[in-house]
């Protein structure tokens, strides 16, 4: 009952909450996000992980590292609730900022995204994103930390409390005093991790120092001054880094040190790969670069342990890293990071220099390795095996409008088909995109020309940017996208026979003129207009029904329209058998799409001649977490993503933009969204094939069958 009043509360407060997340200059620049009205491009079954923000973070991307390494398969999405927590968030299939914590906004996310479990790093509990989650999929907190929020929460909300924790499914804590405060407050015996930050990824420092230098990571107001006073009182003055906790500080920090007459810079600001030694003070302005910076200091400062009510931020980076800590007298949060640590206290910020003296002059400590990680793949072992969460309807206010639609269906389904000129095999689908119907228009085109064929694929021309009811080919080369539409400009460059059509009875009796022997339907399944010999009907297993029929959901058919399949095409994963019953005897074909190469500056080249490390990825189709998951698999990291609708056109001027947010990151696309790029754009396509497992003797042989009754056999090209 309790977890149930929060709901409905959190659920009417939501409009000034989202008013207050537009305003406030912390949470407005992912406001989409926050209002789950943008969502992560990321395939159905991933893994989520969710952590508050930079500390929790790292604990999130050993977990990250660990599971793919585990389960190389295994998608991964992560969570904020901070900015900083958000773009920190690498190597993962994809990041978003966790949404406010109304339920209505979280089952949404839920639904949507159809993650496989969740997992709260370090015990980020939020009541609605619980209740959101319960009875559909596994929530698991790992390497639970109680700090005194928690036991503020617990102790002012007992009943609040105990309904979140009966919908975990299971515990884990940090450390021993975290397990057992856990004990006392629910009877549950929680296996103890250890610190998982100790075993965090840490990228190769970008920048190198030609003087000694001291790092002060997650400075807060107030520890900058110290620091600067503490840093002039030392004998030998190493060169001082300062990295603010909060972005939204640089400006404070900057003014601090102009008052005081230091030479100082900003770390963007530097051009090449050195700190100009002239500098006395480095401000550390962007994100994910302070743990890399770690192993080349001579000491290292944490912020937050001079205020009590911070507690310290960790020092696992530079426990990590094998470098002297120099902390305040609090450090309770993050106290096992400082017991790992070889750390030098500062009773008072007057003590500061002399800690700082000490640290600079002691040894350097040995880089410290944990086993926490281990110990939570065994937690989330049953997860990787999870079923994945059901789809669900994507919009359930539409749902009143679908027999409307299902009514237009009807009617257009009793037009009469006229007869075609040539055979014709349609390739299409029942939902509305995003299901590998063109990858397989292209397999069966290399199928029936390999056969001596001349084949034409013919399509409206979806979304081609010169508009007309005209008739457009490739006949006297490859055509543009802005000509024929992006699909079947692609298909052009690779050298098929192409004609754009909204007329598919013109448009195949054009491809006879040319020649074709046989056409091929590009998204054919519910054109009216001709007859069809041969359905070929696609389907992503990962989601078949598509969110339910038009406008509630993305299927334009009910899954009964799978009775007039010849062949059933499904990609990624098997059919459950209440679907494969309505197919009837149509013969099935399992595939999925894997990558076969790069295209770069018009030339093919293989997989291994393409980018390596950190790349910005640029996508207009309708699932990109497909493709963002194949660049992870090929070992990149999609550190900057430009996500767009669907056969999304880019200006110069966005085109431009796009090249400046890559930050000089090769940008990697598909090759379909190449079709729409300009041929002098700088990118990177990454070509995909599909690659059949089960059904492909079959299909030969039904294809074989096919020519035979048309008398195609053995007719020259």
């Amino acid at each position: 009952m309790s977890l149930g009043a929060y709901g409905l509360f959190a659920n009417l407060a939501l409009p000034g909450a989202a008013v207050w997340a537009a305003l406030n200059p912390r949470t407005r620049r992912h406001l989409a996000e926050r209002l789950a009205w943008s969502l992560p491009a990321v395939q159905p079954g991933a893994l989520w992980l969710h952590a508050a923000s930079l500390g929790e973070g790292r604990a999130a991307s050993a977990l990250a590292a660990g599971v793919a390494a585990r389960w190389p398969d295994l998608a991964v999405l992560r969570t904020a609730t901070s900015d900083t927590g958000r773009d920190q968030a690498l190597p993962v299939d994809d990041v978003a900022c966790l949404p406010l914590d109304a339920p209505w906004l979280q089952r949404r996310f839920v639904r949507r995204v159809r993650p496989r479990a969740l997992v709260l790093v370090e015990g980020e509990l939020w009541p609605g994103l619980i209740l959101a989650c319960r009875g559909r999929i596994p929530v698991v907190v790992a390497g639970l930390r109680v700090g005194q929020g928690t036991r503020r929460f617990a102790r002012r909300f007992p009943g609040l409390w105990r309904s979140m924790a009966a919908a975990v499914s299971s515990w884990s804590a940090r450390d021993a005093d975290d397990a057992l405060w856990l004990q006392q407050q629910l009877g549950v015996q929680a296996p103890v991790l250890g610190d998982l930050k100790l075993e965090a990824p840490t990228a190769p420092a970008a920048l190198a120092f030609s003087r000694a230098m001291l790092l002060a990571g997650s400075t807060r107001p107030g520890d900058e001054l110290a620091l600067v006073q503490a840093w002039e009182c030392l004998a030998v003055r190493p060169q001082l880094v300062l990295a603010p906790r909060h972005g939204d500080r640089v400006g404070e920090v900057g003014e601090l040190l102009s008052a005081r007459g230091l030479r100082w810079g900003l770390r963007s600001a530097i051009q090449g790969d050195s700190a100009p030694p002239e500098l006395d003070v480095l401000v550390l302005d962007t994100v994910g670069e302070l743990a890399s910076l770690y192993p080349l200091a001579a000491a290292a400062f944490v912020g937050g342990t001079f205020d009590q009510a911070i507690g310290g931020h960790s020092a696992a980076e530079a426990a990590i890293a094998g470098v002297s800590v120099v902390h305040g007298p609090h450090t309770h949060a993050n106290a096992s990071s400082f017991e790992a640590a070889s750390s030098f206290l500062a009773p008072e910020t007057e003590q500061l220099a002399a800690a700082l003296s000490a640290a600079l002059a002691a040894p350097r400590p040995a880089p410290l390795r944990g086993r926490a990680v281990g110990r939570a793949m065994a937690q989330l072992e049953p997860l990787a095996a999870a079923p994945v969460a059901p789809e669900a309807c994507h919009r359930p206010l539409l749902q009143p409008l679908t027999p409307a639609y299902r009514s237009v269906s009807w009617m257009r389904s009793r037009s009469v088909r006229r007869a075609s000129p040539c055979p014709i095999i349609s390739v299409g689908n029942i939902a509305s995109g995003g299901t590998g119907k063109t990858p397989a228009v292209r397999h069966l085109l290399g199928l029936l020309e390999a056969r001596g064929l001349r084949v034409a694929v013919v399509a409206r021309g979806y979304r081609r940017a010169a508009r007309g009811v005209w008739v457009r080919d490739s006949a006297g080369g490859p055509g543009t996208a802005d000509w024929l539409g992006d699909e079947l400009a692609m298909l052009s460059r690779q050298g098929a026979l192409v004609v754009s059509s909204p007329d598919r009875l013109k448009g195949v009796r054009r491809a006879v003129e040319l020649g074709a022997q046989l056409c091929i339907l590009d998204d054919g399944f519910q054109q009216r207009d001709l007859q069809v010999d041969l359905d070929v009907v696609t389907v992503d297993a990962r989601r078949p029904l598509a969110g339910g029929l038009l406008p509630a959901g993305e299927a334009r058919e009910l899954p009964q329209a799978l009775a007039r399949a010849g062949v059933l095409w499904v990609n990624h994963g098997t059919l459950p058998p209440e679907l494969l019953r309505y197919a009837g005897d149509a013969l099935q074909v399992r595939a999925r799409m894997v990558p076969s190469g790069w295209l770069h500056r018009g030339e093919n080249l293989a997989l291994e001649a393409g980018p390596r490390g950190q790349v910005a990825a640029l996508a207009g189709i309708a699932r990109p977490g497909s493709f963002l998951r194949q660049l992870r698999r090929l070992g990149l990291v999609p550190a900057r993503r430009a996500i767009y609708r669907d056969h999304a056109w880019w200006g110069k001027a966005e085109l431009q933009v796009i090249l400046q947010s890559a930050g000089g990151l090769p940008v990697v696309t598909t090759e379909k969204d190449l079709a729409r790029l300009p041929l002098d754009f700088p990118c990177w396509a990454l070509r995909v094939e599909l690659e059949i497992h089960h059904g492909a003797a079959a299909l030969d042989r039904l294809l074989d069958g096919f020519l035979a009754d048309h008398g195609l056999v053995g007719q020259a090209p």
